[in-house]
This record gives C-alpha cells, sequence and structure tokens, in this order.
C-alpha cells in the first residue's frame, strides 16, 4: 500500500515536468505549422480574408471559428484551451491528424496549400507520441 503512495506522489510530482517538456517540444516543432496551418480557425489569431466582408461569409467562418476554437483552442501554447480535458484532446488531434480530417473541405477550395504535409504529419504524430499522459 505504502508503494502505491509513493508511485502515486511520484507520478503526481512528475506531471509538471512532462507537461513542461512536452510544451518545449510543441513550441520547437509543431507550433510554427500549427501557426501556418491552424491557427485562423483554431486560435485568437484570425487572418481574415477579403471575403470575410461579403453577407453569408462573415456569419459562416464566425460559426465555423467558435465551434473551432471550442473543440480545441490553439492561442496559448500547450496544454491547449477547449472543453475537452487534455488527455482527450491529444487523442482527438492524432486522429484528426492520421485522418487528415483538417481542415474543413470549405476552406481547402479556397486555401489550397492548407492541409498538413506528410513531413508535417509526422512531426505532430511523433511530438503527440512523446506527450502522452
Amino acid at each position: 500500500m505504502k508503494i502505491l503512495a509513493l508511485l502515486g506522489g511520484l507520478l503526481f510530482f512528475m506531471m509538471p515536468f512532462k507537461l513542461s517538456l512536452a510544451n518545449q517540444l510543441y513550441r520547437q516543432n509543431v507550433r510554427p505549422i500549427f501557426e501556418t496551418k491552424c491557427f485562423d480557425c483554431h486560435s485568437d489569431q484570425t487572418r481574415y480574408p477579403w471575403y470575410y466582408r461579403l453577407p453569408g461569409v462573415r456569419q459562416l467562418m464566425d460559426h465555423d471559428i467558435e465551434e473551432a476554437r471550442e473543440h480545441i483552442d490553439l492561442s496559448h501554447d500547450f496544454p491547449f484551451g477547449g472543453h475537452h480535458p487534455l488527455k482527450e484532446q491529444l487523442k482527438d488531434l492524432k486522429e484528426v491528424v492520421e485522418e487528415n480530417e483538417m481542415p474543413l473541405w470549405r476552406y481547402r477550395l479556397l486555401h489550397w496549400n492548407s492541409g498538413l504535409t506528410d513531413e508535417e504529419r509526422r512531426i505532430i504524430l511523433e511530438w503527440l507520441e512523446k506527450s502522452q499522459f
């Protein structure tokens, strides 16, 4: 019983170290990818295109961005904001990257290079593997 308590305490104190390391790796390797490929919808640093001013487009984009940030908000470094616990966010992010589910097709229509390259996908998946909690 004492051994379990000791292990639990050790894991409790290691968690901040693991988060710090994951954040460092995120800032070095993954954040630059997310800044160019994901921040328009998943952060408070959206760069609005010229067509954002068109009637109807603004409402559609605002809705998509609001929904995107609810799922995962990349505005700040790791761990991310959003309505899911960290473990679930990482699992969902892995699935999205593996299945090439983002960005939405209607975003890709006007942003042809918005999808992840194979190399970017590899970097993100490698980081996710190292960041499992």
